[in-house]
């Protein structure tokens, strides 16, 4: 354990730096970015933390989360999704994992830094996608909801959808990928209060399917039952 502004925290914890935005005049949604830059905890002794410079041999073997979101809420077996991620210039490895279910893959990608826009930024972020950034979705994937994670930390989310829809199941579940999108504060505004914009766009990190919306997989699965997914935004489409 470490100290941390007269708090205790464990290394897998995260520091969330906004109670300090007004000392050090930074945008609350930057905490976690400067908590990274500003904090480095050693592992090979229980030493106190300090907010301050740090040496770039402080760095070795250490890299920030990856932050990002996907191209796109759902696809097919065999379709490609984008995925536009931020994290210093490096190569990162992600883990494209079903939920409630065995499936998965991994994905090896370059990344790099990207900037948040100063303004409307919860209209999109307008991130680039690196080439290596794109996963084919296998054949062998079922239609079911997937996560793209960094480590243990959800990056992104998408719904894969049947291949041929009805022929695996006729009960279909309908992915919410919209109410938390709703609320995602990412950028400065959601569409609620306290700073509400007219419209949001998918373009940003956050706002994915939680314990609101997930149990229903679990319990699915707990039971045995197969069903096909789609997100909420492909019901009524021709091949959904």
């Amino acid at each position: 354990m470490y100290d941390v502004g007269g708090g205790r925290l464990r290394l897998s914890d995260r520091i969330d730096l906004s109670r300090f935005a007004d000392d050090v005049d930074i945008p609350a949604r930057w905490s976690y970015q400067w908590a990274s830059l500003l904090c480095v905890i050693s592992a090979r002794d229980e030493t106190t933390a300090e907010l301050g410079p740090v040496a770039s041999s402080d760095w070795t073997g250490w890299r920030m989360a990856v932050q990002g979101y996907a191209g796109a809420v759902s696809a097919k077996p065999g379709d490609k999704i984008k995925l536009f991620l931020n994290a210093p210039a490096g190569t990162a490895t992600l883990t494209v994992q079903r939920y409630a279910g065995p499936e998965s893959a991994t994905l090896t990608t370059t990344v790099a830094p990207q900037t948040v826009p100063s303004t409307n930024a919860w209209t999109g972020y307008g991130w680039t996608s690196s080439p290596t950034s794109t996963f084919t979705i296998p054949s062998a994937f079922p239609s079911a909801y997937y996560r793209v994670f960094d480590g243990a930390d959800v990056v992104a989310g998408f719904v894969v959808r049947a291949a041929m829809p009805g022929t695996t199941s006729k009960v279909l579940l309908s992915v919410d990928m919209l109410t938390n999108q709703a609320y995602n504060g990412a950028g400065g505004s959601s569409l609620y209060d306290p700073k509400r914009a007219s419209f949001v766009s998918f373009n940003r990190p956050g706002g994915l399917p939680d314990t609101r919306e997930l149990p229903i997989h679990d319990w699915l699965a707990g039971q045995g039952r197969q069903v096909e997914c789609c997100a909420a935004q492909d019901l009524g489409t021709v091949d959904s």
